[in-house]
């Protein structure tokens, strides 16, 4: 129900920018405006054009807050991106629409004339193709904002989905100030006479959460992030090229701000009480999936030698475990997670090359926890990591 995903959507992402987003039920113009952004995506693709996740990375994310220069050129060059709404802007920005929903744009509106202009002056296919490069090399030289960069699904942190602007830390940031307004309006923002089980608070608490996620997501993709810049033969330089070490170490501290330090406001809201019978449970199923993310084989044989797992990990581990001694249900989960994921990946994956590297952060981490082994908790993960580390 391409209705029910868009109120989800926009009140999620600008419910804090638009008035008219603050409710359950949109107005008949609203709700019009944004199924013309959907269904200008959808005759994009009948039209031959494919996704462009990387055209929303064209734009600096302060321009996103920047309302004359947003309204006029829009927050992503190109409708073909999932860039679904300005989820940068602040509300003291005071951005309209014309700044907040994608638009048919220049990416767009080259592409489609890049495929169907008529060419008299190519007398083949074969002298079209030729020149149709030269021309097209020329063009993205003179305008990088053109670049296309397909469906998101490699390892370049600037083509990615649901993301805008050209820093995911900065645009994550703003966004997750937004995500604190929403929580805090959504008791009167979703209200509905004899809402059963109060269904519209839950669905839309859940899309917080998840939105919560994405924004991690688009962060944690600038770990091992290898850029790709497509070259014709007679370009000089290389195509790939691993994602600077400063963005890296930019990225791990966000992760560190707001993952391995407990978002507080995601679970202490007044209301909780009426959404579910312990907010412990949220916690703990909320930091293991996170960890799911942060501690796992495939990012850690994709981290670069700009920052490598042999920093990465011991890194990890060291933000997680802080000495306190006595660890929040949220640390705890982040900590017993970490540990019994790291042990699996040492103990099932012998050929890899993070293997020693496992095995000294786990070394050392035993060590650390024995002597805080008055803990329950650090005693059975202590417990835990001898076993593993046990010859048989």
């Amino acid at each position: 129900n391409v209705m029910n995903l868009l109120t989800k959507w926009y009140m999620t992402q600008c419910g804090p920018l638009d008035k008219r987003a603050q409710t359950m039920h949109f107005d008949d113009r609203l709700m019009g405006q944004l199924i013309r952004f959907v269904s200008s995506h959808e005759v994009g693709h009948t039209l031959g054009l494919r996704h462009n996740m990387g055209a929303s990375h064209a734009t600096p994310v302060e321009r996103l807050r920047d309302k004359a220069w947003v309204e006029k050129h829009g927050h992503t060059v190109s409708i073909m991106d999932y860039a679904r709404f300005n989820y940068v802007a602040q509300p003291e920005d005071g951005i309209s629409e014309r700044g907040l929903f994608p638009r048919i744009n220049d990416y767009d509106k080259w592409a489609i004339k890049w495929g169907y202009q008529y060419r008299p002056d190519f007398r083949d296919e074969y002298a079209e193709k030729e020149g149709l490069m030269k021309e097209t090399t020329k063009v993205l030289a003179a305008n990088p904002q053109l670049w296309f960069a397909g469906e998101g699904r490699d390892e370049d942190p600037r083509s990615q989905t649901e993301d805008l602007g050209d820093d995911n830390v900065k645009a994550s940031e703003y966004g997750i100030l937004n995500l604190k307004r929403v929580l805090a309006n959504l008791p009167e923002w979703t209200y509905q006479s004899n809402d059963i089980y109060h269904n519209n608070i839950k669905t839309m608490y859940s899309q917080v959460q998840n939105q919560f996620f994405r924004y991690f997501g688009h962060v944690l993709d600038n770990l091992g992030g290898v850029y790709c810049d497509y070259k014709t033969i007679d370009q000089p330089g290389d195509i790939y090229s691993d994602e600077p070490r400063a963005k890296q170490l930019e990225a791990f501290q966000f992760i560190r701000r707001h993952i391995i330090a407990e978002p507080v406001w995601l679970f202490d809201q007044p209301y909780m009480k009426r959404l579910a019978p312990s907010t412990d449970r949220l916690r703990e199923s909320a930091a293991g999936n996170f960890m799911s993310y942060l501690c796992n084989l495939s990012l850690f044989e994709r981290l670069t030698p700009a920052y490598p797992a042999s920093e990465y990990i011991p890194a990890l581990l060291d933000a997680i475990f802080t000495g306190t001694p006595r660890p929040t249900v949220w640390q705890q989960a982040l900590q017993r997670e970490a540990v019994t994921r790291m042990i699996f990946i040492f103990k099932n994956n012998s050929a890899s090359p993070v293997r020693p590297v496992l095995l000294q952060q786990l070394k050392r981490l035993g060590t650390k926890l024995h002597a805080s082994a008055a803990n329950p908790h650090y005693a059975s993960l202590a417990d835990l990591i001898d076993r593993a580390l046990v010859v048989k």
